[in-house]
């Protein structure tokens, strides 16, 4: 993941290589491709499976997403439950004649967890005003077969963008200037057939935006509010701080955060009516939208809501409150770094058109029985050399000799 560390629900962890596709024509991709597979994959051995995954791995329909960028693009990566969680590069997204270090993104998986929204960008965008309100590029990636739909707008590359729905529908944001007013440019976009559906203006700052029964819902200041397909701006309620992080269940509520000097406060509104779901200590936790269920993340997540009653389609999960989970709640990424990050080094002159290797540190939500001691999962680089995976499962791969 390119631009937030990525966390797994997990009490045991591992840190898996997967090699990226080169990409030296990607750049020159028509606005809807089909990206090539990738050069080579790595997961968890077939052997440990059993002992590592949780019960059931081989029909679950869990998916995992994240993103990681490099100088090449943005790699949306993807590992299913029934492949034993195997990560391979699902789409490689960047464009013709852009110079980067680095490319960000944050995207979100639509209601089914086929589809994946992106808005994603040259890092240096964030360096301006401009860039960071409306720099992003948008577009859609097709998880299982790696075609990508790039749509003709730009976006903002603030935190909560884009914002998915229970199903295939997203909001994306952009911030302008419409002649002298400034104002929130709410773009839905159905990820099913790559159309736009709507363009409307709102007034000032709106944020969080979410697809929410044909209108968008969202923040603004300590509001909540509803704007229609006019544009029209409807308040829904007015909080006692700030309304962060909406999200819509399958029953057609809105959760959101509102932190306090002390505390995090999970809310939920339901034909316009709110409640409190529940207080806890501040920034314990956070509350996630992930293939239009809701999670409720944070390392004693269970235990902070024990004594609530959470609506159906939402879940607590014990993991970093800032963890990517996948689509069912069954993997949680903690971090994803493809060497150069961490480096800070730019990549040698004519790596770019070869496959690169990321290393994905994740961990099951289960925790896994013990194993027979091994080798931590590596894999070979176009480059030839081998690179030994990091962290790897504790009580599980023990062997850190070299080979």
């Amino acid at each position: 993941m390119s631009r937030r560390g990525i966390a797994l629900a997990a009490a045991a962890g591992v840190a898996l290589a997967v090699a990226t596709a080169p990409v030296a024509n990607a750049a020159a991709a028509p606005p809807t491709t089909s990206a090539s597979p990738p050069t080579s994959t790595a997961s968890i051995p077939d052997s440990q499976r059993d002992q590592v995954l949780p019960k059931g791995w081989r029909s679950a329909n869990d998916r995992a997403v994240t993103t990681d960028g490099d100088s090449t693009g943005l790699h949306v990566l993807v590992a299913d439950a029934k492949d034993g969680y195997t990560w391979r590069t699902a789409a490689t997204l960047s464009e013709p004649g852009t110079e980067t270090d680095q490319w960000i993104a944050d995207s979100c998986v639509t209601g089914s967890g086929s589809r994946a929204v992106v808005v994603y960008a040259p890092r240096q965008m964030v360096n301006s005003d401009d860039g960071f309100q409306r720099g992003g590029l948008v577009a859609i990636v097709d998880l299982s077969s790696g075609s990508v739909t790039k749509l003709p707008i730009r976006a903002s590359l603030a935190y909560y963008n884009p914002g998915c729905g229970t199903g295939e529908d997203a909001v994306v944001t952009e911030n302008l200037y419409a002649g002298s007013k400034y104002v929130s440019r709410l773009i839905t976009v159905d990820a099913a057939t790559g159309k736009i559906t709507r363009s409307v203006d709102a007034d000032g700052q709106v944020t969080s935006s979410v697809p929410v029964k044909g209108d968008v819902v969202a923040a603004k200041g300590s509001l909540v509010v509803s704007v229609d397909g006019r544009g029209g701006e409807h308040q829904l309620l007015e909080t006692h701080g700030t309304p962060f992080r909406l999200g819509m269940d399958a029953q057609g509520g809105v959760g959101y955060e509102v932190r306090t000097e002390k505390d995090t406060q999970l809310h939920r509104i339901v034909s316009g009516k709110d409640s409190l779901l529940t207080t806890v200590k501040r920034d314990s936790v956070q509350l996630h939208q992930v293939a239009g269920k809701l999670f409720v993340q944070g390392q004693d997540a269970k235990q902070a809501v024990a004594k609530t009653a959470l609506p159906a389609g939402w879940q607590a999960v014990n993991t970093a409150a800032d963890a990517q989970l996948s689509t069912s709640g069954g993997l949680a990424v903690t971090s994803s770094d493809n060497m150069t990050q961490s480096s800070g080094k730019a990549p040698a002159p004519g790596v770019a058109a070869l496959a690169r290797t990321i290393s994905i540190q994740h961990s099951t939500i289960t925790v896994p029985r013990a194993a027979a001691p091994g080798r931590p999962t590596c894999c070979r680089t176009a480059m030839g050399s081998t690179m030994r995976a990091r962290n790897c499962v504790k009580g599980i791969w023990t062997s850190t000799r070299p080979w």
